[in-house]
């Protein structure tokens, strides 16, 4: 229990405690001054003539004890009102935390989904690199000429279709990278993969018209500033 619910409930009970002293204090007075007017009288032994003194000590009583009862009642309830009230904030105060670390919980797990979703699709594009092309000299893997620009890619039908799947996997690295900044706010992941990826991008611009103008409609804006692709 805090320290305020102590201290309301102390000051709840004074307040009672007191109200009772109150009372028995009233109930005192009211007979001194009954004894005081009256006392030098002889107590009758007439049932009949009770009933005057009974009528002074309740209708003089009665209105002072129930005005403190009233009081008692009022001051509970008003207490009772105090607490309800602080619950509900309590409740409030919780029910938010808790959404709160709900939130974070779908934000870390959107984090890890997406940081699992840019790593499967590098291992696909990396799988991709090693698939056969037609270059000008003859088929090999396509990452074993990426960095080599004494060779070019040949324009043939399988060269179209492998670089039209190769630039959608980049496109979706791409979007996932973002994805991922957004949600962690952490601009490392989403700097190397841009550019590890950034030399393919290139390769494959330089093939046709059509590759570039793809890459350039797929992969807008991702790349760094500085790092612009090459005339040709």
């Amino acid at each position: 229990m805090d320290p305020k619910t102590k201290k309301r409930q102390r000051i709840t009970s004074g307040v009672l405690m007191g109200l009772a002293i109150a009372g028995a204090i009233s109930a005192a007075a009211v007979f001194y001054l009954y004894y005081h007017h009256f006392g030098h009288m002889e107590i009758s032994k007439v049932p009949a003539n009770w009933g005057p003194f009974g009528d002074f000590i309740g209708g003089v009583l009665n209105p002072i004890i129930g005005l403190f009862a009233l009081v008692g009642l009022l001051w509970t309830i008003y207490q009772n009102q105090v607490e309800l009230s602080l619950a509900r904030e309590e409740m409030g105060r919780s029910s938010e935390a808790l959404e709160k670390s709900n939130e974070q919980s779908e934000k870390r797990s959107q984090i890890e989904n997406t940081l699992r979703a840019i790593e499967v699709i590098d291992q696909q594009i990396v799988r991709m690199l090693d698939d056969g092309v037609m270059w000008d000299d003859g088929v090999h893997s396509f990452g074993s000429y990426l960095f080599d620009n004494r060779h070019s890619l040949d324009k043939d039908e399988m060269n179209e279709g492998f670089i039209i799947r190769i630039t959608l996997e980049l496109k979706q690295l791409i979007l996932n990278l973002r994805k991922h900044k957004e949600l962690s706010g952490d601009n490392s992941i989403y700097r190397y993969y841009t550019l590890r990826i950034l030399p393919i991008a290139k390769k494959i611009r330089l093939y046709d018209s059509m590759t570039e103008a793809l890459i350039d409609d797929q992969l807008p804006d991702y790349f760094p500033s500085k790092m612009v692709f090459p005339d040709h």
